[in-house]
């Protein structure tokens, strides 16, 4: 069973993480790991909040690493890079 919405039990894992926006939106959430390319995003993030971030593409990450994270929610903001 999932916990209540925007209470407490809430396990993430934040793709996409840029700046932190969901992590400072959420603050009940205990953010798992939080994941984006950007050097300079993962430098604000760091500066701003405590949470595991890792500087790495997604498809790098393999079943293993995600399941010890034991997420009930993945977050996947949109990159805001243009392509």
């Amino acid at each position: 069973m999932l916990p209540s919405a925007g209470g407490p039990g809430w396990r993430v894992v934040e793709f996409f993480a840029g700046i932190g926006g969901l992590a400072c939106a959420w603050p009940e959430a205990e953010i798992r790991a939080a994941i984006d390319i950007n050097q300079k995003a993962a430098s604000v993030y760091r500066r701003n909040l405590k949470h595991r971030f890792l500087v790495r593409e997604i498809e790098s990450l393999v079943d293993d690493e995600i399941e010890q994270w034991n997420a009930n929610f993945w977050w996947l903001s949109p990159p805001c890079q243009p392509f």
